[in-house]
């Protein structure tokens, strides 16, 4: 139970996220995936606001929209950069500061 919650396309990328920002993730183990009703539902019921975060690719931006569309979940999308294209790559390229920065940034503007 919480304020808000990220859902990540992989287990490194929401370990590397909890670790490093507080906020908690899960994974749902690649974009491509769905999630039950029953997960989609405990989630509205645990938390206030619930986020995706997937890659910063083209399936990251199609399957994070298309999860979004389906539940309702507020999308976020990481900003492009020469190196990586997602949360754990982001933090091994620019560091934990810029991490943390960026998420914070995109939670804050994402928010309804």
């Amino acid at each position: 139970y919480g304020e808000q919650i990220c859902i990540c396309s992989s287990l490194k990328d929401a370990l590397c996220l909890w670790a490093n920002t507080g906020i908690p993730a899960l994974a749902i183990q690649g974009e491509g995936y769905k999630m039950s009703d029953t997960a989609i539902s405990e989630l509205k019921r645990r938390y206030k606001q619930v986020f995706i975060l997937f890659d910063n690719d083209e399936a990251g931006l199609i399957d994070g929209k298309k999860l979004s569309e389906q539940t309702g979940f507020i999308n976020l999308v990481l900003p492009k950069t020469e190196q990586g294209k997602d949360v754990s790559d982001m933090y091994y390229y620019y560091g934990k500061e810029y991490l943390c920065n960026t998420v914070m940034n995109l939670l804050k503007n994402g928010e309804q």
